[in-house]
């Protein structure tokens, strides 16, 4: 992997932790590093759909980054509050839950999260990325 692709996805991963965690404190008041993380390991991942399902419809891009989310979402639930026992989030309260990891509601904000977040992608590219000159040199640059 070439030093310009590292350097473009570590971007988005700290624009996506920084966000994420933005995003926590403004709904809840607070947030926990490991949303951070979570925040940047999921603008990651739709970056790369962004890049590499151009075929497929934003709202079929939205799916996909939705059904990411709510996995990473579950994983990092399963680890952080689960097998670690830190308790960052519940949600067995609320209707259609998952083990008290993920719920129907959520599913929902992640979905419609996913629009703004190919728009920055978008914007990256064009804006930052471009102004750096960090392009890709080669095909295999684009994974």
């Amino acid at each position: 992997m070439s030093r310009n692709i590292t350097i473009r996805y570590f971007t988005v991963f700290l624009f996506g932790a920084a966000l994420y965690a933005l995003i926590e404190v403004i709904w809840r008041s607070y947030t926990h590093w490991s949303m951070a993380v979570a925040g940047g390991v999921c603008m990651t991942a739709l970056y790369y759909i962004n890049l590499h399902c151009r075929s497929v419809s934003i709202f079929g891009r939205a799916l996909i980054g939705c059904a990411l989310i709510i996995l990473a979402e579950f994983i990092c639930g399963l680890i952080i509050n689960v097998a670690l026992g830190m308790g960052v989030w519940d949600y067995s309260n609320l209707p259609f839950n998952f083990m008290g990891q993920i719920c129907l509601e959520f599913l929902a904000a992640w979905y419609l999260l996913c629009f703004p977040a190919f728009f920055l992608c978008s914007f990256l590219d064009a804006k930052l990325f471009s102004k750096l000159n960090l392009k890709y040199s080669k095909k295999s640059d684009i994974i």
